[in-house]
């Protein structure tokens, strides 16, 4: 689900990186130290008074044993990939990337992404470019940090901490806008073998599931299906909601089933095939209940006689002077959605109070630019938000502005 906790996550991490002129590295924990697979091996067997550049030289030379390659950071690009130990740290130059990797792994703990300055180069380490054709490495825009100890220096880099809490939203966050997920970072056969425990033991719950499902035990096969749900990521899990929600529909859980089809329903997965109609008619009857107990929440359980409505209202402009179109998205609890393409110039747009209200995302978004968020909690508020177009795109500069205003809305006027 997406929430202001989310929105205020990524503009943090957005200010943080301020011109742009750092690389990113997302670590699950937050280690002692950040530092090379080869020197934790080393260090982690007590040898505090090994040579790191010189240990990477022998490590090159046993390796050209096994390949055709000559060149010594091609070699080391290789091994890195394939999962092997090196004195190269790996870094990125995309901060969603650098998210994803904090936010992937240790759903207890903790993570954080590090910052390092691309352009300020210390004495003890420099940025080495990855070179050899790589696809994975391509799709993490990758780049190696190389220090002459095997670890940065505290005064190296800089570190936000992502709470163990926001991972799975993050996660979701960065599917969904980004098409940030395992399949697309980890884009080839290693990737995969390398994330296999993570693929086959969701897939052997799922099919415990089933098989308890099929056998008349509910109960069981629920309990199978959620740890299946909570083991999956982003849009892995669309299975196991669509038949858990199967599972309570059959004892009679109607609810239940009505929030897991609705999960389902709203996530509109390739291939996802046309629901049958009495799950439609279920989630029919149960959304206008759940956003109606989603605006309770919201206003204390109060009752208002007219229906509320946000009036958004929104003027853009670049540095040219356009006045380009742009896309508004909100997404909210039991994923609910609202968009709408928003005209050139000012404009109005207008969207339920109870989405307002409660824990939800607000994106805006164009071609070619990379989103950002307006999300506010106060009706009044007035936001700025800046699009900024993707590297390769000569485009300007969008600046947004914009007012919430909450109105009442008689449906007979």
């Amino acid at each position: 689900m997406f929430d202001a906790e989310v929105s205020n996550l990524i503009n943090d991490l957005v200010l943080l990186a301020g011109s742009g002129e750092y690389v990113y590295r997302g670590e699950s924990e937050c280690h002692e130290r950040v530092s090379s697979g080869l020197y934790r091996q080393l260090y982690e067997i007590n040898n505090e008074n090994f040579d790191i550049v010189e240990a990477q030289e022998r490590q090159i030379d046993e390796a050209r044993r096994y390949t055709k390659e000559t060149d010594p950071d091609k070699i080391v690009a290789q091994i890195q990939h394939l999962g092997g130990k090196t004195n190269m740290i790996d870094f990125t130059r995309d901060l969603n990337v650098a998210l994803f990797f904090a936010c992937n792994y240790s759903f207890d703990k903790d993570g954080r992404v590090i910052y390092v300055n691309r352009n300020a180069r210390s004495r003890g380490y420099d940025l080495v470019p990855v070179t050899a054709p790589d696809n994975m490495a391509d799709a993490q825009k990758s780049i190696f940090v190389r220090s002459r100890t095997g670890y940065l220096k505290e005064d190296d880099y800089f570190v936000y901490e992502i709470p163990q809490t926001l991972k799975q939203r993050a996660l979701e966050y960065l599917q969904r806008v980004h098409g940030i997920e395992t399949a697309t970072v980890y884009n080839d056969i290693s990737g995969f073998i390398r994330h296999q425990d993570r693929i086959v033991d969701p897939l052997a719950e799922i099919y415990a599931g089933i098989t308890f499902h099929e056998k008349g035990d509910l109960q069981r096969a629920i309990a199978h299906y959620s740890t299946h749900i909570e083991k999956s990521n982003s849009w892995g899990m669309v299975i196991g909601l669509y038949n858990r929600g199967l599972a309570y529909a059959a004892i009679g859980d109607l609810e239940s089933a009505a929030r897991d089809f609705i999960r389902y329903d709203s996530r509109k997965w390739a291939g996802k095939e046309e629901l049958r109609p009495e799950i439609q008619n279920l989630i029919d009857q149960y959304r206008p209940v759940f956003e109606e107990k989603q605006r309770l929440e919201a206003t204390g359980g109060g009752q208002r006689a007219l229906p509320e409505i946000v009036r958004v209202s929104l003027q853009s402009e670049s540095a040219a002077g356009e006045q380009p179109p742009f896309f508004f998205r909100i997404v909210s609890g039991f994923g609910y959605s609202y968009a709408q393409h928003a005209p050139e110039g000012s404009m109005i747009v207008t969207f339920p109070a109870g989405l307002y209200k409660t824990q939800a995302f607000l994106w805006l978004q164009r071609d070619s630019y990379r989103g950002g968020s307006a999300l506010k909690h106060t009706v009044g508020d007035d936001f700025t938000v800046t699009l900024v177009p993707h590297k390769q795109s000569e485009a300007s500069p969008i600046t947004i502005t914009g007012t919430y205003q909450l109105h009442m809305e008689d449906p007979e006027a």
